[in-house]
This record gives C-alpha cells, structure tokens and sequence, in this order.
C-alpha cells in the first residue's frame, strides 16, 4: 500500500486520488472549452475535456459534445479513475469512428471576461492544467 505522510497523518495514495473528484466521484462532464489565453484570437486553440467517473449516460452526453462540433476535429484531454466498462468502451469507439486526438490532461476552467479570448461556440474558458491526470480501470478502454 503506498501511503505519504500529510500533517502527521497517514493518507494512503487511494485515499488520496479518491478526494480528486470530490467526496462523491462526480460524473463524468464532457464540454468544449476555449484556450483563455490572451490574444489568440481568432485562431484560439479549442479541445474536450472529459473529467469525472465514467458512468451511466457518460458516453451520451460526450456524444452530444462531440455532435456539436459539426465535424470539426479537436483533441480530447481526458481525466478520470474509471467506472462503468461498457460507458467508456463507447466513448472509444466514438473518438475512434471520428478521428479524435486524445491525451491525459486535467483542464484548468476560467471564469467568463470580457478581456482575452472570447468564448465562441465553446462551453467554457480554461487552460489545460499542469496538475498530473489519471486514467485508471475502465478510463484506459477509452483510449485503447
């Protein structure tokens, strides 16, 4: 078991990851988000971040997202510790059959301004995250 000492206390590295998502391992949500970089307009990089529990009804909303794009390719950046097998065996199959780049990478999400780069037809504003991400059980059917 590995563990890390924290304020004295023994946290063990599961204990740890479980925290990531909150303490109720949150769905995953998919959602396009817009570089928030300071004049990238208008070519400001676009990708999906898929973050979250891959469970019931995750593939059918990543669905939706990926509709949206109207054929446009753009990468995923994905994090999550797994779930359901059959849900993220479908978002596989999906990045695939559209030709979907995909790294593991936690996004950073902004608050909307006025200032930078406008949010376009993407849902949020963010930046990908220099945080360590995790694909772990049925996340790594995703990308295989």
């Amino acid at each position: 078991m590995l563990i890390s000492a924290k304020a004295g206390a023994a946290v063990t590295y599961y204990e740890k990851l479980a925290g990531s998502f909150g303490a109720t391992g949150e769905a995953m949500r998919a959602r396009v988000v817009r570089s928030g970089r300071t004049g990238c307009e208008p070519g400001c990089a676009e990708w999906i971040s898929a973050e979250g529990m891959i469970a019931e009804g995750s593939a059918q909303q990543f669905g939706k997202v990926v509709s949206s794009l109207r054929g446009r390719k753009i990468p995923v950046l994905l994090h999550s510790h797994g779930g359901s097998v059959l849900e993220a065996m479908l978002i596989g199959t999906l990045i695939r059959a559209r030709g979907l780049d995909v790294a593991v990478a936690r996004t950073d999400l902004q608050p909307y301004s006025t200032r930078g780069c406008e949010r376009g037809l993407a849902d949020a504003i963010g930046r990908p995250s220099p945080e360590p991400a995790d694909c772990f059980s049925a996340c790594t059917f995703v990308l295989a």
